[in-house]
């Protein structure tokens, strides 16, 4: 029985081709992740400008019971909505945030608002 043997070589380095290979999985995932960075950068600006603090915002409760049941209990404005009518027993409350502190760890916002009945 003989054994013959291989003498090791080290490799000290990488080939090209192996570099060439890495430089496409890096432009692989990079092109996956580019454009879920910039919808959440998009998502983010829309959040952090959802409710100003120097705004005043305006809840207008729905008159329709079936919106109420569905969830959609009120509607907020920017601007006064003008007179509630008398027929569906609705009134308006203008709110004015005090301070807004939002958790970029989770979901949670924490507001201090003013509610004042408007006429």
């Amino acid at each position: 029985m003989s054994v013959h043997l291989v003498p090791n070589h080290d490799r000290r380095g990488v080939s090209l081709l192996e570099l060439q290979v890495a430089f496409v999985l890096f432009g692989i995932i990079l092109s996956g992740l580019v454009p879920l960075t910039v919808m959440q950068l998009r998502q983010l600006k829309k959040y952090e400008e959802r409710l100003n603090p120097d705004t005043t915002y305006y809840l207008l409760p729905a008159s329709d019971p079936w919106a109420r049941k569905l969830g959609a209990a009120a509607t907020m404005l920017n601007s006064a909505p003008g007179p509630v009518t008398p027929s569906t027993g609705s009134s308006v409350n203008e709110i004015t945030i005090l301070s807004l502190d939002k958790s970029f760890a989770g979901d949670e916002v924490t507001v201090q608002v003013l509610i004042t009945a408007v006429p």
